[in-house]
């Protein structure tokens, strides 16, 4: 069975932490496994419904979805890159596009003509960031969560 990704409704307010919490979670547990809830408490940016849907369109990609042998996209992956994309990102940052992996993971980019941003996510949990400018060139194998905010701010 595919994953989904659900917006939590106001009443489910009451059972969550305050997003003010520092350990609190952008993502709630579900009942459903293969549900993922994003917690309305946090301001989303302009560009969450849009990352929303296409989580949605990746959740649900079935084996070979490569016309080769790719796995569908595994839940971890996508909860990872949910966390890191709506806890590091603001409201100015540009939607990024959302890609798959063929490994199971999903990788966000962003391209601006003079900078680019890449984050994957692999599905064995390791992420990997990359990023180019006309100034620095960086590749980094799990970046510390400062790093991966610092790429973000550099393209707005």
């Amino acid at each position: 069975m595919n994953s989904s990704v659900a917006v939590l409704s106001e009443k489910d307010l009451a059972f969550l932490p305050s997003y003010k919490d520092a350990e609190s979670s952008l993502l709630s547990e579900s009942d459903s496994p293969e549900t993922i809830f994003i917690n309305p408490a946090f301001p989303q940016p302009p560009w969450a419904y849009k990352v929303l849907s296409k989580t949605n369109d990746l959740l649900n990609l079935n084996l070979a979805w490569d016309s080769y042998s790719a796995i569908a996209i595994q839940k971890k992956s996508v909860e990872k890159m949910l966390d890191i994309l709506f806890s590091l990102a603001s409201s100015t940052t540009p939607a990024p596009s959302l890609v798959p992996l063929p490994d199971g993971g999903v990788q966000i980019e962003w391209h601006d003509g003079t900078r680019d941003l890449e984050l994957s996510f692999q599905s064995d949990g390791n992420l990997s960031a990359y990023y180019f400018s006309p100034e620095k060139e960086l590749e980094q194998a799990n970046p510390s969560r400062e790093l991966i905010k610092e790429l973000i701010l550099k393209i707005h």
